[in-house]
């Protein structure tokens, strides 16, 4: 991998760095074009947030608690970094709508990266530094820089970093203020953070540097979070084999945004100046938003000035809002959003209309221009969030020339604001497993049954618990630290996780007495890596196999275990890869663990 020489710099004393990388490497394009959306994820059930996340049902966020991350190899300077990374976190969120936060120190650089590909050799995603070093100041991504020198004083505490995706692009905040902004266009994020999960490298200057409490949040509703319901449809698959079939998944989620569109505001009396406007702003256009989630595009001219100003007062007389003005001079455009900006980079004749588009949001108000972010106001800085909680708020539309018109107005309401019709109670998990092989039938979805809450006559059919593990198996040993009990109150479940692994995965099914029992164990063996897959059973075994030499890059793949009627069944990427009859052995507890180095499993039990 590259480490790449524009950067956006930040200090003179402390500087961050960003890059959006879109350079794809020619050796695994059409594995990225075959990779689907992980629809796992979006079927963890609440044990998961409530243990080890705070899941926020109401605003379509879960958020991940990944706990800290100590730096045992140091690397001296950024380049060291993105050319060795090693052992990521995962982000499991499968749309380009994320938050990550975190607390660094203040006397150690840091560094990351966020890609969509688990291959670390492939540059296509962002990375960001946090480079210490006194005085030093060097030039700017897309020319911006910031002075970080009053922040840098005291060197006691932590700062404290959020970086924020979504579909208009990336943010990134330290200590809660605004210190760069990238929109989709320029990042092309949106092209590679829309497939599945993400992964997080982290590394540090320091050997033992600690970054700590690492959230990580999939907002905007994404499929890895679920929606509070009463009731859902199961569908229970049966190792019937019937017939071969092509995969087809579907997961069908009522969305969390709701557009109201405006067709165009004429303008019936013309103002010199936004001085004129603001003194005299009448019929505002309602946005029907509740919450302070929202936003507001339209088209405007190239030829005439154009005035905004969002409040929730019903009078002109309140400055609780934000205002917005675009002045056109001799065809450049200039805007005025807390301080005046020129833009004459996009100014393309007047025979076309500027796309203007405004987002509110928890972190901030951004200015879109022909999908390139201009201006911001970060929430730290303006107190609007408590203004714009309180209901509907009111768009004032103005211009400098009768009937000039401001067209193609939509009003979106984001973030299940309470405006827009309720998500449907219940959702709905369908998919069929199949092999790529005419040797293998698949498994075919034949039943499908409603299972309420209150059901109390199989209460444990398809309940779920679920969980995110990091385990690391020395050489010589394969680490299954702590059983996961089966919460099952009969015999049938599915054990179904999303391992990215440098090894093949072992599943240890166990009685009460552990992986020591005097019955032995069953293992699983599945062969994500390897494409070998086994189940045997017998007696734990101390050593495990060195797959190779040195470390392996990491693999994704999807594992589903069956257990019903005791047979026990693998899938590995949906293909059947293994089976085995079950006789004389009741177990109750599970072990998992990659056969050798590292392994990010994010699994789900679910009883049948």
């Amino acid at each position: 991998m590259k480490f790449m020489k524009n950067f956006f710099n930040l200090g003179t004393v402390v500087f961050l760095v960003i890059q959006a990388l879109t350079t794809e490497g020619n050796n695994q394009d059409a594995k990225t074009a075959d990779n689907p959306v992980n629809s796992f994820h979006g079927d963890l059930d609440g044990s998961l947030l409530e243990n080890q996340a705070r899941k926020r049902q109401s605003y379509g966020v879960c958020d991940f608690s990944l706990g800290n991350k100590t730096i045992e190899i140091p690397f001296e300077n950024p380049s060291d970094f993105f050319n060795n990374t090693d052992a990521p976190l995962v982000i499991p969120c499968n749309g380009n709508s994320f938050r990550i936060q975190y607390e660094a120190d203040k006397i150690n650089s840091h560094y990351f990266w966020i890609v969509e590909s688990n291959d670390p050799l492939r540059e296509n995603g962002v990375q960001f530094v946090l480079d210490i070093t006194n005085n030093c100041v060097k030039s700017g991504y897309y020319e911006q820089s910031a002075d970080f020198e009053s922040l840098y004083s005291d060197r006691t505490g932590y700062y404290n970093i959020e970086i924020l995706s979504n579909s208009d692009g990336l943010r990134i905040f330290k200590d809660g203020s605004l210190v760069a902004s990238f929109s989709s266009a320029d990042l092309g994020h949106e092209k590679y953070f829309t497939s599945g999960p993400k992964y997080l490298y982290l590394g540090g200057k320091a050997k033992g540097q600690i970054l700590s409490n690492i959230i990580v949040s999939c907002t905007n509703g994404d499929s890895t979070c679920l929606l509070t319901s009463s009731s859902y449809e199961k569908i229970t698959p049966t190792i019937d084999i019937t017939s071969e079939e092509t995969s087809t998944e579907s997961n069908t989620m009522e969305t969390m945004d709701c557009a109201f569109p405006k067709t165009q505001k004429i303008i019936n009396k013309a103002f010199k100046n936004s001085y004129e406007f603001y003194s005299n702003i009448d019929s505002p256009i309602v946005i029907p938003c509740n919450g302070y989630s929202f936003s507001v595009e339209y088209l405007a001219d190239q030829i005439n000035n154009h005035y905004l100003w969002i409040t929730d007062s019903k009078g002109p007389l309140l400055d609780r809002g934000f205002k917005f003005e675009m002045d056109i001079d001799e065809g450049v455009p200039s805007i005025f959003f807390g301080l005046k900006l020129g833009l004459e980079s996009i100014a393309f004749g007047q025979d076309e209309n500027y796309k203007i588009k405004i987002t509110s949001d928890e972190s901030g108000i951004l200015i879109y221009i022909n999908n390139y972010n201009v201006a911001n106001i970060a929430a730290s800085s303006k107190d609007y969030k408590k203004y714009f909680s309180n209901g509907p708020k009111n768009l004032y539309l103005g211009g400098s020339k009768v009937g000039q018109v401001i067209s193609n107005i939509i009003i979106t309401c984001s973030d299940y604001d309470s405006s827009c019709p309720s998500p449907s109670p219940s959702y709905t998990l369908g998919y069929s497993i199949y092999t790529t092989t005419g040797s293998v039938n698949p498994i075919e979805t034949t039943t499908t049954e409603t299972i309420s809450e209150d059901s109390s006559d199989e209460s444990c059919v398809g309940f779920k618990t679920s969980y995110v593990k990091y385990v690391y198996s020395p050489k010589g040993k394969i680490n299954y630290d702590d059983p996961i009990l089966i919460p099952c109150c009969k015999s049938n479940f599915v054990l179904t996780f999303d391992a990215t692994t440098q090894s093949d995965v072992s599943v240890a099914f166990t009685t009460s007495e552990g992986i020591y029992s005097p019955l032995g164990i069953i293992e699983a063996i599945s062969g994500v890596v390897s494409g070998r897959s086994s189940i045997r059973r017998g007696s734990y075994n101390l050593d495990n196999v060195s797959l190779s030499k040195r470390q392996n890059l990491y693999i994704q793949g999807l594992v589903q275990i069956y257990y019903q009627n005791s047979v026990m069944t693998t899938y590995v990427n949906f293909t059947k890869a293994a089976s085995y009859k079950v006789s004389n052995y009741d177990f109750n507890q599970l072990y998992i663990a990659p056969l050798i180095y590292n392994s990010t499993i994010l699994y789900a039990i679910t009883c049948l």
